[in-house]
């Protein structure tokens, strides 16, 4: 019997619970080779007999590993949807499968409006860029104040010459001896939803 592709599995999983409220939405992915190489030295790792095949236990190691917290409900809905049990092993295609179907999980609008209020921790009501500069020193991510300008005028794009705020923006103050934008929750929401993250 022939094996689906990773791509057909999560796509007919996706279909199965198009119309289920509950079931977490999902974006296409597609991998490159590269991607697929190191995803197949990542499976290898953990198929230590080298029989092609590793428990379905291993799979919550290996979406830690890449960041995916999974919970032990979780991870038998991942793994049903692809067609495994928990208590089997799967194959490389499956755990191509699983990783997919995770990573291509969507955030709800909840968690992101939860989001927006850690970002907001003062409760103002908007996002200053000081918020996105401090979120960035948490994460020791090393951005210019020209590259979270840039993150900040995505949500508000205006001309160089006007100083007015563009509908939406509520306040703007300086940030770095230079104009800065205040991003609203509605901005937040805006740029989430255009970014296909709910």
């Amino acid at each position: 019997m022939p094996v689906a592709s990773p791509q057909k599995q999560l796509a007919n999983a996706s279909a199965k619970h198009a119309d289920d409220k509950d079931a977490p939405q999902r974006i296409p992915i597609e991998l490159t080779n590269t991607q697929k190489r190191e995803l197949r030295e990542a499976f290898d790792l953990f198929d230590a007999q080298g029989t092609g095949r590793i428990p379905a236990t291993d799979v919550k190691v290996a979406l830690r590993a890449l960041g995916f917290e999974v919970k032990k409900e979780e991870l038998r809905q991942l793994l049903n949807e692809v067609g495994c049990n928990v208590n089997n092993t799967i194959d490389f295609n499956e755990f191509m499968s699983v990783l997919l179907l995770k990573a291509g999980e969507r955030e709800s609008k909840a968690e992101v409006l939860r989001a927006f209020r850690q970002l907001d921790a003062a409760d103002k009501g908007y996002v200053a860029m000081e918020d996105i500069q401090q979120v960035a020193e948490l994460l020791e991510q090393d951005l210019t104040e020209d590259e979270l300008r840039e993150m900040m005028e995505f949500a508000h794009p205006r001309s160089a010459a006007s100083s007015q705020p563009q509908a939406g923006a509520t306040k703007r103050d300086t940030f770095g001896g230079k104009d800065s934008v205040h991003v609203t929750e509605e901005d937040f929401m805006r740029i989430m939803k255009r970014a296909n993250v709910y």
